[in-house]
């Protein structure tokens, strides 16, 4: 028996399998064959590495709080998040973020609801100044302390994300 996508060949050495056998041969395989894709329960793994909205707040301590949202909008019904991290690096006067976070989408039925996922981390105490935010290929001249500052925005507009109030849209 050869299988080449959806067409089933019958044939055992030089005896070939009757019409009837072969045509239970096909029901057989299409059985495996969507047995073992899972069909409705496919999924999907979005991917983002060091991409997406920052939101900064400025702690009592002086330390930088960072929030990131990963771009794009999922189903709560189909959507979860396998892993998030970001970290931060300081130098001279650049706060460089790195960020990381899988979301995998199952197939089927989704509600119509739109879901972002973020990742938070924080810097150890900076001094008052300014600096340059560098993520992914984009940066961003700030000044700290900040009370809330929102960076790299797509769609530059109020963004829900960003939990201190009042935010600013770069």
């Amino acid at each position: 028996m050869l299988a080449t996508g959806f067409q089933v060949e019958c044939d055992i050495g030089s005896v070939p399998f009757g019409a009837k056998d072969c045509s239970n041969m096909r029901q057989l395989m299409m059985a495996l064959l969507l047995g073992v894709s899972g069909c409705s329960d496919s999924k999907d793994f979005t991917v983002n590495d060091d991409e997406g909205t920052i939101c900064l707040h400025s702690a009592a301590d002086s330390a930088l709080e960072i929030k990131v949202t990963f771009p794009d909008c999922f189903s709560s019904s189909c959507s979860s998040l396998l892993d998030a991290n970001c970290s931060v690096e300081l130098s001279a006067n650049e706060v460089r973020i790195h960020s990381h976070g899988v979301i995998e989408t199952r197939g089927g039925t989704c509600t119509a609801d739109c879901r972002s996922y973020s990742t938070t981390c924080s810097s150890g105490p900076m001094t008052p100044g300014a600096y340059v935010v560098l993520h992914g290929t984009q940066s961003k001249d700030v000044s700290l302390p900040v009370d809330s500052q929102e960076l790299f925005d797509p769609e530059e507009e109020n963004h829900p994300n960003c939990d201190w109030k009042p935010s600013l849209y770069l």
